[in-house]
């Protein structure tokens, strides 16, 4: 069950949608190597945001593997899009959700954080 919320959500994120829409408002989620977001809302303001206002296209995810044991999925994907610059954003992921009644109250998000710096010094946000 909570292998196909996460499918869903990756179709949703793919056609306008957005994918962190299944995250419960008091969601942990650590980015590995980075640091721990206490709240959707702290996540998406200040650790997806960064990523996301320099982009010129939605970030289109392809899922490579999804695996599920009870309350955890484990997603691999990549993610690629047009930066504001015009120039393109490849990412890959690997992200660890654990579920409790549908929704994800934990994350561990594993990321080419070279490749989230570069863009970031790369391009401005916009004003």
């Amino acid at each position: 069950m909570n292998k196909a919320i996460v499918r869903r959500a990756f179709a949703r994120q793919n056609s306008g949608g957005s994918f962190y829409e299944i995250l419960d408002e008091h969601v942990v989620w650590t980015v590995v190597n980075g640091r721990t977001y206490d709240s959707r809302q702290e996540f998406l303001e200040e650790g997806s945001a960064p990523i996301l206002t320099r982009l010129a296209t939605h970030l289109h995810m392809t899922p490579q593997d999804l695996w599920a044991d009870g309350d955890t999925v484990v997603a691999r994907f990549e993610g690629d899009a047009t930066a504001l610059d015009g120039l393109p954003y490849h990412n890959e992921y690997c992200w660890v959700l654990t579920f409790r009644r549908d929704a994800v109250v934990r994350a561990h998000a594993y990321l080419d954080m070279v490749a989230v710096t570069e863009l970031i010094e790369r391009v401005e946000t916009p004003r």
